[in-house]
């Protein structure tokens, strides 16, 4: 057996591998290569079946393994080709397991560690995650999602969204999007100007529109783009060899009139005539159209793999069941209660239901069967997209297009893709979408002094929050057993106006730092009872810190003329005295007449924000281990905060108009981030754990927590 090794150089692209033999390690390899083997097998056997690309994945793996487990010393040109095909392969083998949604991850990390092993190979097995793209590679493309620290894993799911521009119309035409739908390889929109638009959904970024000759109001088609219909003038007409002749086939038949509404799949079609009626015809045979039964008036329907979907004039949602070869009309209606009153649009796809409600919001209530009854959860979680700093996300400007008329939001979909347009342009949610909840607590304190005031801390994994109530004193929940208790402000204070706490995993073991009315500053452990208070003499008794935040390593705090200070540790010394320990931050906001008045920071010690005067917000960068005081404040443009709160990889903001932003993409070697996420509904305060579990106070000064779910599409 032979280990095979990676000689990097740096004359030539190409990386030669050199063999060497060690007799005295063919044992043990035999016994890696044995067990390599064996976790391919006890890998498959955990995967989805149905995974095409992992099941390759297996079968590849083990055949290389044999080959390279019965070579002999002799065959110098045989090993020499497995060992490149073998190493070759390493980098693909990330992105399969990844397609296979129920691999155990363990036994996939030992395999590829392993392997790693086992060919000696100089780069860790992680370089090679960072060449693979398991999205669409596209130049305008915005990624929604939590890069890695320096320690931690991706906390939050993740997706990502390309914008993409309309077709140009004529201003004075008042042109807007009437309709749009997709199949696996076409997206197409049709107009107030009953004119058609086409484009070829492929990796080249942007879209290419086409327009086509046909006067078209709705044009309809199914996934695989085997049969498309279109209505004009409420007429329905089928098209011949749409797939042989893409995009729309050619020589349409009308085959129907007065047509309000209609989808199409490979077998059928579905429509709804005047009669508010709903019609289904096969594309085969001389059957006559079916009229369906329904106990309601109809006036829109919508298809995705055997189901159908109806809309009544009063916006109940109705599922057509029993959808099959043997019984295409189906055999019984489904009545789906979403509580989100007059609606949009809505699809049915990727085992969710989702519904776009008046207001232009995105809604979706992710099932577990129909056929069976919808069982899915009674709360609809809306979906967020996420927002580029630049406004040049769009191939063209569309100054051209009027937005008088554009107050619709239409939804479709196609494979792994989501298609929103939303007034002024195309949006195409790639591999999965991000949905939010917010869950209101048993706590609702709005007697008077007991309210809760501003959120202070939050716990992972425990549903333990602190916060400062409206008498000065430090609330704490534990909402695992709803149960809550004060801390009683310290003697000399009248209240307490910020606390802060040093990041630990146990909330029996923290210690709290906190600042009262008069700037004093006080420090107790969760356990004891009584707070210490800090002689601040090393200041001048003109300089007092009006704000500060704990992280792994130490406290940063300001002061009341807008200076940043930082001080190692945490512990107090038994003298009651505040060491000498305070450093000055060099560095202050670039506009004149402008100062700090907040520093927020995370557990760990590379995240530090700070807000001014003016509500903008700024980021420490160059910090390391080295220099944990890192080089300059750089300050994030158009965008404004009164509050903040940080996890070990995501900001989270609140708006001087209520609103939380998240920014996303924060890594160590970019701690400012790349986009903004913003979340419905308003609020007072926010605060957020290491794990991104996020709380915030209602207007009502109800204790809300945010609840989030993924879809993968």
């Amino acid at each position: 057996h032979h280990v095979f090794e990676l000689n990097d150089s740096e004359n030539d692209d190409d990386d030669l591998f050199a063999l060497k033999t060690n007799d005295n390690q063919q044992e043990e390899e035999s016994g890696r290569l044995s067990k390599i083997s064996q976790m391919t097998i006890e890998t498959s056997s955990t995967s989805n079946k149905n995974s095409l690309e992992f099941q390759n994945f297996v079968a590849e793996t083990q055949r290389l393994l044999k080959q390279l487990s019965t070579a002999t010393s002799d065959q110098t040109e045989d090993d020499e080709k497995i060992a490149h095909e073998l190493v070759d392969y390493i980098p693909k083998i990330p992105e399969s397991t990844y397609l296979s949604d129920n691999v155990e991850s363990s036994l996939t990390t030992e395999l590829l560690a392993s392997l790693e092993q086992l060919l000696s190979v100089d780069k860790d097995i992680n370089d090679y995650y960072d060449k693979i793209e398991y999205t669409s590679t596209r130049e305008n493309t915005t990624k929604f999602q939590n890069s890695l620290s320096i320690e931690e894993e991706p906390m939050l799911p993740s997706s990502t969204v390309s914008t993409h521009a309309l077709p140009i119309f004529n201003d004075t035409d008042q042109t807007f999007i009437l309709y749009m739908s997709c199949s696996q390889t076409y997206i197409y929109v049709c107009t107030n100007q009953h004119m058609l638009y086409y484009a070829k959904l492929t990796s080249a970024d942007p879209i290419r529109w086409q327009r086509y000759s046909e006067m078209c109001d709705v044009l309809a088609v199914s996934e695989s783009n085997r049969s498309v219909c279109r209505v004009y003038n409420k007429k329905l007409y089928i098209a011949k060899d749409p797939l042989k002749i893409p995009p729309v086939g050619i020589e349409w038949e009308c085959v129907e009139d007065n047509v309000l509404s209609v989808c199409i799949e490979d077998y059928s079609a579905w429509y709804i005539k005047e009669d508010e009626m709903l019609y289904m015809r096969l594309h085969n045979g001389d059957k006559p159209p079916e009229n369906i039964s329904c106990p309601f008036q109809l006036r829109k329907v919508v298809c995705c793999k055997e189901k159908v979907v109806v809309t009544t004039f009063k916006w109940e949602i109705l599922i057509r069941i029993g959808c099959n070869e043997d019984c295409p009309e189906g055999d019984g209606w489904i009545i789906i209660d979403h509580s989100l009153g007059a609606i949009n649009d809505f699809l049915l796809a990727h085992n969710s239901l989702w519904i776009i409600d008046n207001n232009n919001r995105v809604w979706f209530n992710h099932y577990e069967s129909i056929d069976r009854g919808f069982i899915g959860n009674e709360a609809y979680h809306e979906m967020i997209l996420p927002i580029a700093e630049d406004n040049d996300e769009l191939e063209e400007p569309l100054t051209t297009i009027t937005t008088k008329n554009l107050n619709k939001h239409l939804i479709c979909h196609s494979r792994d893709l989501l298609c929103l347009y939303d007034t002024h342009k195309l949006q195409i949610v790639h591999t999965s979408a991000i949905g939010v909840r917010w869950q209101p607590s048993v706590y609702a304190l709005n007697d008077g002094q007991t309210r809760l005031q501003r959120l202070i801390y939050a716990y992972p994994d425990e549903d333990i929050v602190w916060a400062l109530r409206a008498d000065g004193n430090l609330f704490c929940t534990n909402l695992d057993v709803t149960q809550s208790y004060t801390f009683a402000k310290p003697l000399t204070a009248q209240h307490l106006t910020h606390a802060s706490f040093v990041p630990n995993s146990n909330s029996s073991k923290n210690l709290v730092w906190a600042l009262d009315e008069s700037c004093n500053i006080y420090v107790r452990s969760v356990k004891d009872s009584n707070w210490l208070q800090l002689d601040q003499t090393q200041f001048d008794w003109t300089i007092k810190l009006v704000h500060l935040a704990c992280n792994s390593i130490g406290v940063w705090a300001v002061d009341n003329e807008g200076c940043i200070h930082f001080r190692y540790g945490h512990s107090v010394e038994s003298s009651d005295c505040l060491s000498a320990a305070w450093i000055e931050i060099p560095g202050h906001p670039a506009n004149e007449h402008r100062y700090f008045l907040q520093v927020y920071c995370s557990k760990t010690f590379w995240m530090v924000w700070a807000i001014d005067n003016k509500q903008c917000i700024y980021v420490r960068k160059g910090i390391t281990e080295v220099n944990p005081l890192g080089k300059e404040w750089n300050q994030i443009p158009n965008v404004s905060a009164i509050e903040l709160a940080i996890s070990d990889d995501t900001v989270w903001i609140l708006t001087s108009l209520g609103y939380i932003q998240k920014r996303n993409q924060i890594t160590f070697e970019n701690p400012s981030g790349n986009t903004w996420t913003t979340l419905p509904e308003k609020f007072h305060s926010l605060t957020a754990s290491s794990q991104n579990e996020v709380w915030t106070l209602a207007s009502n000064h109800q204790l809300v927590k945010l609840e989030q779910k993924l879809v993968q599409l």
